[in-house]
């Protein structure tokens, strides 16, 4: 990359058939997909889009939640710093996330995720 670069990044997503994964707002007690992006002063990075959620209601619980998409891409941007000091840099993305069917909610998940990113010298 270079200083000043605006960088695409997508995160895709394709559930097992019947799993769903929960957006925000949610009750207490669940946990919603959740993306943490973490890199140093070198790299910036942009709100995350989140695809819209569908409204259910557990009759059993009387409970309402919002469930996203079976199969979905969350997207955002990262600028590299116009200012950004040159060589390796890295991206760490965490995944905060409970995937459930209509029977049982799997224990929660954090998946943790390093991206090296080079940040070279402009050459014209």
């Amino acid at each position: 990359a270079y200083p000043g670069q605006v960088l695409s990044l997508m995160v895709k997503f394709t559930l097992k058939e019947g799993f769903h994964l929960y957006g925000k707002p949610i009750p207490e007690g669940y946990i919603p997909l959740t993306i943490t992006l973490n890199s140093d002063l070198n790299i910036i990075s942009g709100p995350i889009r989140f695809p819209r959620t569908k409204k259910i209601i557990l009759a059993g619980i009387n409970e309402t939640f919002n469930i996203l998409p079976p199969a979905f891409t969350l997207r955002s941007f990262l600028r590299i710093n116009k200012k950004s000091q040159l060589g390796d840099h890295f991206l760490d993305i965490s995944l905060n996330f409970q995937a459930c069917n209509d029977k049982i909610c799997m224990p929660p998940e954090k998946i943790n995720y390093r991206f090296p990113i080079t940040i070279k010298k402009l050459k014209f």
